[in-house]
């Protein structure tokens, strides 16, 4: 069997301090929204605030509470993005604490206020999409997914097993990347604190690997 390892961004592997992050949840307002919106969101953060970028200090989730448009778009219904950061980098990004209207695609406009704060609390069910590859760049399969996430979850003490779901696809820069959703439940407070503050894989500046 090929080798295969969670795809990560630089600096990506460094891990969150439990006691230093924070969470904040933004009302997203619009209407209609690229389905690929994942990496035209990640350039509008960044250019807001420059100093997100390759940082691993932070994640952000997918934009919740939207529905299948038609085939290349979505719609935003009361829609909410989760932001993780550590602490010290509240400072650098007070600028999201405004309203700030956002590019994401050719013709979507959409508006970003950030409506709470909050710290990380245990959940015993947490979700999110995680992003693997393989060595020889082919498109992993569930048994190879399996494998790469047993080695993680072993790494971070974790003990409970998720069900891993259907494979999708993230379209980033024209590019596919596979995704697997994956399911925890009955998650010890520990292992749920780990989860939500380091996440598993790569692609969390693109709303994978963020457990929610």
């Amino acid at each position: 069997m090929n080798n295969c390892y969670l795809c990560a961004a630089p600096n990506a592997d460094k891990p969150l301090a439990l006691r230093d992050l924070i969470e904040f949840r933004f009302s997203v307002a619009g209407s209609l929204i690229p389905r690929n919106y994942h990496y035209c969101l990640y350039a509008a953060l960044t250019s807001l605030v420059p100093i997100l970028k390759d940082n691993p200090e932070w994640m952000i989730s997918r934009i919740g509470n939207t529905t299948i448009f038609d085939d290349r778009t979505i719609k935003l219904s009361n829609s909410v993005l989760k932001l993780r950061c550590s602490k010290d980098l509240i400072t650098a990004i007070t600028v999201l604490f405004e309203e700030n209207t956002l590019v994401l695609g050719q013709n979507s406009l959409v508006k970003l206020n950030c409506i709470q704060g909050v710290e990380i609390t245990p959940q015993t069910e947490l979700s999110a999409y995680v992003a693997i590859k393989s060595d020889n760049e082919r498109e992993p399969d569930p048994m190879r997914f399996a494998v790469c996430l047993g080695k993680q979850l072993a790494k971070l003490n974790i003990d409970t097993l998720p069900v891993i779901g259907r494979k999708e696809q993230l379209i980033i820069k024209k590019q596919p990347c596979a995704v697997y959703p994956v399911l925890f439940s009955a998650l010890r407070s520990e292992e749920s604190l780990i989860l939500q503050t380091q996440g598993i894989g790569g692609r969390k500046h693109l709303g994978c690997g963020f457990f929610d």
